[in-house]
């Protein structure tokens, strides 16, 4: 997805890769693997509470450890936040002038989502960067 307010082409150089330990966040970390070689830094990111589990933060340094053993120049951040992840990953993003957000969509239904909000309608709605969305 590309933002109404992107001007120019899109370059791909700091990637930021949401990690939430869901199949959605895996699906797209595995889709967009072709970008992560020409990147020139790879974040692999999760927006972490007091209760978020521990297999998550492990998942995400288990991303950054893959993509190192791929030759890609990245890390594990972890975002601690209390507020909204999808706002608090849009504002990460802006801070260190990512290029491109890589991130699972709709882990719950679209009609939940629609209903409810969600981070994939934050994102969507939000965004000022490009967003790769896997569901």
């Amino acid at each position: 997805m590309i933002p109404a307010v992107q001007r120019g082409p899109a370059q791909f150089k700091r990637v930021v890769i949401a990690w939430d330990g869901g199949a959605a966040a895996a699906r797209a970390f595995s889709e967009a693997k072709p970008i992560f070689a020409h990147a020139e830094h790879v974040e692999v990111v999760s927006v972490v509470t007091a209760s978020t589990p521990r297999a998550v933060i492990q998942g995400g340094e288990r991303l950054a450890a893959r993509l190192a053993r791929a030759g890609v120049a990245g890390e594990f951040r972890r975002l601690p936040s209390d507020e909204d992840p999808a706002n608090t990953l849009l504002s990460y993003a802006a801070d260190v002038a990512a290029d491109l957000i890589v991130s699972g969509g709709y882990s719950h239904s679209p009609l939940r989502e629609s209903l409810f909000g969600g981070a994939t309608r934050t994102l969507l709605t939000s965004m000022t960067l490009p967003i790769f969305f896997a569901h």
